[in-house]
């Protein structure tokens, strides 16, 4: 039996992710956003390509459990309706005059956002249960979120939780969810291959960030906008 084996999917997918998790996570652009330090144009510009990014996702992730491909019952048994929801970022876009359903294509997209859009595609087709590994990332970002909302208010005069919502989306529920994402990703049954191109699509989705904090810390001035 191989160490990939001898291990859960998520033991795997955090000891296969952990250095890029770690430079992403101590990008500058994070780095601004964790201390609520960032500008306003910079912040808005994120939460289109945040929204971009999670529609794409619930679209493809919703194709592909509902297919009749063997692989459609492991995605159906970790998604969850919050998986798919989107009403946190379009209040949040909302609360600064941006219409969300603006941002309906990947011509929209900052470079970094357009290459996992187009991941994606490829993945939902070629390797579906492999979107679960964006899924992972996006979860995973949960656990410091919280502390980043209450930054957030406070850099940008939030005085309520409209225009970072999205950070504190699961609010109590957070480490539950969590768990239960853990659970259903453990229990899933994914085999070697579909364990190895989770990971990796994981991987891809750790890089796309890092380069969009590098698209996106350049945003400074001008009209609140997605690119």
């Amino acid at each position: 039996m191989n160490d990939m084996q001898d291990k859960t999917i998520m033991e795997t997918l955090k000891e296969g992710t952990r250095t890029l998790h770690d430079a992403t996570e101590a990008h500058e652009f994070q780095k601004l956003l964790g201390s609520g330090k960032i500008e306003r144009p910079a912040y808005t510009a994120y939460l289109c390509q945040l929204y971009l990014l999670h529609k794409h996702l619930a679209v493809n992730l919703e194709t592909a459990s509902r297919s009749e491909i063997p692989e459609s019952e492991k995605i159906k048994r970790v998604l969850k309706d919050r998986h798919l929801d989107l009403d946190n970022l379009k209040g949040d876009l909302a609360h600064f005059g941006i219409e969300a359903d603006r941002y309906e294509a990947a011509s929209e997209a900052v470079p970094g956002a357009a290459k996992l859009m187009a991941d994606m595609e490829q993945l939902r087709d070629s390797q579906p249960c492999a979107l679960l590994g964006i899924l992972y990332v996006l979860e995973g970002s949960t656990h410091g979120a919280k502390y980043m909302a209450g930054k957030l208010r406070d850099g940008l005069g939030l005085s309520t939780r409209q225009g970072a919502s999205y950070f504190d989306r699961y609010q109590e529920n957070q480490m539950k969810y969590w768990l239960d994402f853990k659970a259903t990703m453990n229990e899933a049954g994914f085999d070697e291959t579909e364990e190895a191109a989770i990971v990796e699509a994981a991987k891809r989705t750790f890089a796309a960030f890092f380069q969009m904090g590098n698209e996106l810390i350049t945003v400074r001035t001008g009209q609140d906008s997605g690119k």
